[in-house]
């Protein structure tokens, strides 16, 4: 005889109570509402005039404080060819620091909806075209560039590290690919719209 028809599967289940299941739903639902934001990807100036016809000072200072914050934040290549290879042909730029270095062109900024409805233009998070998706400089992929309307966590917006080193090439695409792979079961807390 089989061990395994000797042995109460029955009787080694644990008995989980509906109570304890709604307990855990309530949280997971909890815990995912708190932390996301509605944001939205302007690709130009004109663009979030269009849309805020009273805010253009608001909108051009988003996009001065996203290119600034593009040059210290972005990947940084040794050659113009390293990164058209992560990010395609004419899509790289050389530094304004004259430091050299090669970085992704901006292809829009991110501003989040404050709870009054207006947007916070203050603190925009810059983002970069990698094939056909919006990345930020961290490698977090914000779905496809025809979305301009997301949902993503207020950490979106936090200050980024400095990136001091250049990035061999596929280097930036390894770290897309981690971050995507590692992010897979968060990714279902991003939502997009169109």
């Amino acid at each position: 005889m089989k061990r395994t028809k000797q042995i109460n599967l029955t009787a080694m289940r644990k008995a989980v109570s509906s109570k304890s299941v709604a307990l855990a739903g309530t949280l997971l639902i909890a815990g995912c509402g708190s932390s996301n934001q509605e944001a939205v990807i302007y690709s130009t100036v004109e663009q979030c005039v269009a849309e805020s016809p009273d805010s253009r000072v608001e909108c051009e200072k988003a996009y001065d404080n996203a290119v600034a914050e593009a040059e210290r934040t972005a990947p940084k290549y040794s050659s113009q060819r390293a990164c058209e290879m992560e990010f395609g042909y004419r899509q790289c730029a050389q530094s304004q620091s004259n430091s050299g270095w090669f970085l992704p062109a901006l292809g829009g900024f991110m501003v989040g909806r404050l709870a009054g409805g207006g947007y916070n233009y203050g603190r925009p998070s810059p983002l970069f075209g990698y094939r056909n998706s919006w990345i930020g400089a961290d490698g977090t992929s914000y779905g496809s560039r025809a979305n301009r309307r997301v949902n993503v966590s207020k950490e979106a917006f936090k200050s980024k590290p400095t990136t001091a080193r250049t990035i061999s090439r596929g280097g930036f695409g390894s770290k897309i690919q981690a971050k995507s792979s590692w992010g897979s079961s968060r990714s279902r807390g991003f939502s997009f719209g169109g």
